[in-house]
């Protein structure tokens, strides 16, 4: 009550700057967190055990340029299941540059695929049950000036979905979305990118989204 008590802290050791965290970033999915099944008839999803390894399985890879607030840093999640319930997996959670939200995932509440900045997929016009639990690191490369990753999700709706990301460090991010189909049928693919700025975004060619914002 004095103020007197033992601090347990050492006050003589300075903080330093995380710079671990600059670069990319895998976070490994826990084994827990793998596999978790207390989400029956949540979302239309009975358990399930993940058709992903284990070994290949994330949670989150973060992508940063530096720890300057105006630097680049994107999410791409991992995990389509737990507590919170969002078909997720292989989605961009979110896209910051020079203090600016450029792609957004910031609703609570909304769960589905075509909420999030991915590719949501129809078979004959249906989908059937929700995306599978988790998606994989298939490979990652992180250079001075450049990054890549490829991260894939089995058997969504009859596809297997490879989404590869090309990072230029505070430059263009390229992402390349493969599906190839492993069952018979007639495919709808709907690739969203939600942004703050609607009316403002454009297609510059068949395959290329831009959003037309100075900064």
């Amino acid at each position: 009550s004095d103020g007197n008590w033992p601090n347990p802290y050492d006050r003589n050791i300075l903080p330093l700057p995380p710079e671990n965290i600059v670069g990319i970033n895998v976070f490994p999915m826990s084994r827990p967190q793998y596999e978790y099944r207390n989400y029956s008839g949540i979302g239309g999803a009975a358990p399930g055990v993940p058709n992903m390894p284990f070994e290949m399985a994330f949670d989150k890879i973060s992508f940063r340029q530096n720890l300057d607030p105006a630097g680049q840093y994107f999410l791409l999640d991992g995990y389509a299941r737990g507590v919170h319930m969002h078909f997720d997996a292989n989605s961009i959670l979110k896209l910051t540059y020079k203090k600016e939200d450029w792609l957004i995932d910031a609703d609570y509440l909304k769960s589905n695929s075509t909420e999030h900045n991915m590719i949501s997929v129809l078979r004959d016009g249906r989908a059937e049950k929700p995306m599978p639990e988790c998606a994989g690191v298939a490979h990652v490369a992180d250079l001075p000036t450049v990054a890549m990753t490829e991260t894939v999700m089995n058997d969504y709706n009859g596809i297997d979905w490879r989404r590869g990301i090309i990072w230029k460090k505070g430059g263009y991010i390229a992402i390349f979305d493969r599906c190839r189909a492993d069952q018979p049928g007639k495919y709808t693919l709907d690739c969203v990118f939600k942004t703050l700025d609607m009316g403002s975004e454009k297609l510059v060619t068949p395959n290329c989204f831009c959003i037309s914002r100075s900064v």
